[in-house]
């Protein structure tokens, strides 16, 4: 059984009580329970990753790249890489994922890739509102 509660308020916080001493009488006693309460962080927009990705085609197309490459190269050098390890086989190293970053995070990832392309690459890559303006 797993219960996820967001509380967005302090109204909210009397019927999370409610409902946690309902399931603690309810509980058994026996089976061991985990109650982790952290902060709710706000994962990724789709507009966050579809500015992204379409950075990611114009970096392609100016260097001559695959946009899977180009994000997967991008994930290494600005978000870090970890040891993927099989029991006692080495697995090899992977960038980590852009998935499950918060809004924050993306922002910082996105700022360090625009950086880079002007920089390294000699590439302006649209602002997010020059983005949404060819959008409309």
């Amino acid at each position: 059984m797993i219960q996820h509660y967001t509380i967005t308020g302090k109204q909210g916080v009397g019927r999370f009580m409610a409902d946690l001493a309902k399931l603690l009488n309810g509980w058994n006693g026996e089976t061991p329970l985990r109650i982790q309460i952290s902060e709710r962080k706000e994962k990724r927009s789709l507009d966050q990753n579809a500015l992204l990705w379409t950075w990611y085609q114009i970096i392609a197309d100016e260097t001559g790249h695959d946009k899977e490459d180009i994000h997967n190269y991008c994930k290494s050098m600005f978000l870090g890489t970890k040891l993927m390890q099989f029991g006692h086989t080495l697995g090899g190293i992977v960038p980590l994922s852009t998935k499950n970053q918060s809004k924050g995070v993306m922002a910082e990832y996105m700022n360090k890739i625009q950086a880079w392309a002007s920089i390294d690459l000699g590439i302006t890559l649209p602002s997010p509102d020059e983005a949404r303006l060819a959008s409309l």
